[in-house]
């Protein structure tokens, strides 16, 4: 009779582990699959849910900081190209959180206005839904004018009022993008 009450224990123990790994492995494919489809607010979002789920299940500050590598690693991956170079050259030689990378992301954003990554067929690299929205920024160059607030940040960080992009300054911008007051008076187009 104990074997029995024994046995059904072990069952259970079991198969609360084997469901304990499989919500894990959904989460991680989750985040394995997520990429930035809107907007990186929502893409932000989204993984700070998905990793507050991951850590709630988690008691080890050595599993938790393996997690949130796997999620800062994860969230860089599902951002667009410009971005996740940004990302990753801000990270070199610093020690930053996971939570550190959302809201450098969300800071950038607010200065350059990422949109989704769009491959050789004009649709969002996960998203072909999205293709309207991309493309309509995509073939329209002009960028929104810089707030003041924007200017001095870019200034901090040695930004490019032109293009948006960090390392270099307007002067030195190759990317050729439109002013977005158009020409100055006097120029030649």
């Amino acid at each position: 009779m104990g074997d029995k009450a024994g046995s059904s224990t072990t069952e259970s123990k079991s198969k609360a582990v084997y469901d304990f790994y499989e919500v894990d492995y959904k989460i991680y494919q989750e985040m394995h699959d997520l990429r930035m489809t809107t907007t990186v607010k929502a893409h932000t979002d989204k993984m700070r849910r998905l990793l507050a789920a991951l850590l709630s299940t988690k008691d080890s500050p050595e599993v938790k900081k393996s997690v949130e590598a796997t999620a800062e690693y994860y969230f860089i991956k599902g951002c667009p190209r410009d971005l996740q170079l940004e990302l990753r050259l801000r990270r070199i030689g610093r020690e930053l959180t996971v939570y550190n990378i959302f809201q450098m992301a969300e800071e950038f954003d607010q200065i350059c206005h990422y949109q989704p990554d769009v491959d050789e067929t004009g649709t969002t690299e996960s998203d072909p839904s999205a293709q309207s929205s991309v493309l309509a920024t995509r073939d329209n160059k002009r960028l929104q004018p810089l707030t003041a607030s924007e200017r001095q940040w870019l200034r901090e960080n040695n930004g490019c009022f032109k293009c948006r992009k960090l390392g270099h300054i307007s002067h030195e911008c190759t990317r050729g993008l439109k002013n977005p007051k158009g020409p100055r008076r006097g120029s030649r187009q």
